[in-house]
């Protein structure tokens, strides 16, 4: 009897701990959001053509905004450095056009 009694605790005790290992909780889901912080195609443009008044506006622009918001800070710019004397670069390039280049924070890739 006394053998019986051991037999049927170790069996349920077994079995409530069986029980709490096959426990599964659910962790609470978490929800990420991320933000852009920086345009990376070419770091130096940002550097030297955007002051620090618009880095954040700079840095959050989708390429298609930025010639539309940035072109005559990077043509004063550009001008500023050249001692407000710039006639063509080494590509043959105007301002304007250097700028129209530069204004655009993307990697051009040639496919051919």
């Amino acid at each position: 009897m006394k053998t019986r009694i051991k037999i049927i605790a170790i069996i349920i005790g077994a079995g409530m701990f069986a029980a709490a290992c096959n426990k599964t909780e659910t962790p609470d889901a978490t929800v990420d959001y991320y933000q852009q912080a920086d345009q990376m195609a070419r770091p130096a443009i940002n550097t030297v053509f955007v002051d620090a008044a618009a880095k954040d506006s700079f840095n959050t622009s989708t390429p298609t905004q930025m010639a539309s918001r940035f072109t005559t800070k990077f043509k004063n710019r550009l001008l500023a450095l050249n001692g407000g004397v710039y006639t063509t670069n080494a590509l043959g390039q105007t301002a304007d056009q250097f700028v129209g280049l530069l204004v655009t924070d993307v990697l051009n890739v040639s496919t051919s």
